[in-house]
């Protein structure tokens, strides 16, 4: 992501110096002062509470993740995720 935002702006792309491949790992590199990383608001808002992660504004960048919700059997759901789902689907619609 930042590396196609960098191409979009005309920006030379950031040098990648570690990957990871867990999502805890990434945020522990940040939180250890290991550069920036995109990673999931619910996860990270934990880690901002606390100070130990800072949420970095990009004026004119709007990101935005669909969460899904996924079940093996939808005729099989139990009556407190239809209840969660029917939460859900009434507070977008109040947006």
């Amino acid at each position: 992501m930042a590396i196609a935002m960098a191409a979009n702006s005309g920006k030379l792309p950031p040098a990648i110096e570690l990957e990871f491949n867990g999502l805890n790992e990434t945020i522990q590199a940040v939180v250890a002062g290991y550069g920036i990383s995109f990673v999931s608001s619910l996860v990270a808002s934990r880690f901002i509470r606390a100070g130990e992660l800072a949420e970095v504004i990009v004026p004119g960048v709007n990101i935005t993740n669909r969460i899904m919700l996924a079940s093996h059997d939808p005729v099989k759901l139990e009556y407190y995720v239809r209840d969660f789902i029917s939460v859900v689907v009434h507070n977008r619609e109040l947006e």
